[in-house]
């Protein structure tokens, strides 16, 4: 009943925006666009990323999951077979999966619904780590400026201030000297990496909101010049390279005018082949939302699928960001998802096994959710509050402050 009242006003909200004019009230109202003392646009920044953040924000959020899903698993008769159902649609029928990855993932699942979760999260030593570790991290952040989305006056500003590996690298060595327990040490060790992870990525998902913009209204609609916007976008790419690719970096600073749009419409012709070449994939295609979105009808579902990043890295074909008639099915494969890369360490297999369950495991929502910045962009922009707050909730970031 719930569902089907979700899809009736998904049906509702998608007829009367049709009439709707696209606006930039939400890029004025989070962007600040900083500029010198002669008034030409230095950087961008984004008023909803704080600098200040508290890691007991996602450990609380972490362990009330956990215990939720220990709770589900107990009350549930058929939950590891809903599992299944949900996390391997795209993998056949059962019994002819053409590899093992599904018997070590629901494995995993097992191994951490009998976690002492309680006894975990609540060791003085666990505590004490999260704490040392979130100095560690704050003081590191503040030179990294995560609310700084481009910086246009320095195209090697954001390959300079590569840091965060730094507090990993921390928090990982002191988590090996207060745990030996296996339990206690991975679930410590998955936490630091993740939290790391989970803040950085959050100007990521907050660039391609901005993306969406720079793609879908004029400059003067932004209050930008063409050239600002140009180098703007550079400096949203430059900021994505690795910190071992210097040469990439050299390339961006010695074609920093027409760096980011150079790069950025490769990725958009890529996406457009790759819709051409799945077209028969698909019962109908519909509208292209944005340079990274489209809505099909696959086996007679309408869905949002991702044009710029596969399903996974053996399944190369768009991944599906949003499902109309099961709102949060895609939530709900992600809350599982991750329930995988925190037990996968458990399971008694070897490690190169357990290293490439989590590379396909993380090949299946990471890049996809980050992506969906745009997504989320494209439903704020044409007043579709509720869609926009459903791909709010696939981010799985309990650190995101956006409505």
């Amino acid at each position: 009943m719930r569902l089907t009242m979700i899809t009736a006003a998904l049906a509702l909200i998608f007829t009367i925006s049709a009439f709707a004019a696209p606006t930039t009230e939400g890029f004025h109202k989070r962007f600040n666009i900083i500029r010198d003392d002669g008034g030409n646009i230095i950087a961008i920044s984004d008023r909803s990323i704080g600098l200040d953040f508290s890691i007991l924000t996602y450990v609380k959020a972490l362990k009330s999951e956990l215990q939720n899903e220990q709770i589900r698993s107990r009350n549930r008769g058929d939950y590891y077979a809903e599992a299944e159902q949900v996390l391997f649609e795209d993998f056949g029928e059962k019994g002819k999966y053409k590899t093992r990855f599904p018997e070590h993932m629901i494995e995993s699942i097992r191994e951490v619904n009998k976690l002492p979760i309680e006894k975990i999260f609540e060791n003085p030593k666990f505590k004490e780590l999260i704490t040392k570790f979130e100095d560690k991290l704050k003081s590191l952040m503040l030179e990294l400026r995560l609310d700084l989305l481009t910086k246009l006056d320095d195209p090697t500003y954001y390959y300079k201030r590569n840091v965060g590996y730094q507090a990993v690298q921390f928090g990982l060595k002191l988590a090996k000297k207060y745990f030996s327990q296996i339990q206690f040490l991975n679930t410590a060790s998955y936490v630091i990496v993740q939290v790391e992870k989970l803040i950085r990525e959050r100007r990521i998902y907050h660039q391609n909101i901005l993306m969406y913009y720079f793609n879908n209204f004029s400059e003067a609609e932004l209050g930008m010049t063409k050239d600002e916007v140009d180098r703007a976008m550079s400096s949203i790419y430059e900021s994505r390279i690795d910190w071992f690719n210097i040469f990439e970096s050299r390339r961006a600073r010695n074609t920093w005018q027409n760096y980011g749009f150079d790069k950025f419409y490769t990725t958009w012709r890529a996406a457009t082949s790759t819709l051409r070449k799945n077209n028969a994939r698909y019962d109908s295609v519909g509208d292209r939302l944005n340079f990274a979105f489209n809505d099909v009808v696959f086996e007679e579902k309408k869905v949002i699928i991702n044009l710029f990043d596969n399903e996974s890295i053996i399944q190369w074909y768009p991944s599906v960001a949003f499902e109309y008639d099961r709102p949060e099915y895609i939530k709900r494969k992600r809350e599982l998802l991750r329930l995988v890369q925190i037990g996968v360490s458990f399971i008694p297999i070897p490690g190169w096994i357990k290293d490439i369950v989590d590379s396909y495991v993380d090949s299946t929502y990471t890049k996809q959710r980050l992506t969906e910045g745009s997504l989320y962009a494209h439903f704020e922009a044409n007043g579709m509050s509720d869609m926009r707050k459903l791909i709010l909730k696939q981010t799985m970031n309990p650190f995101e402050t956006l409505e």
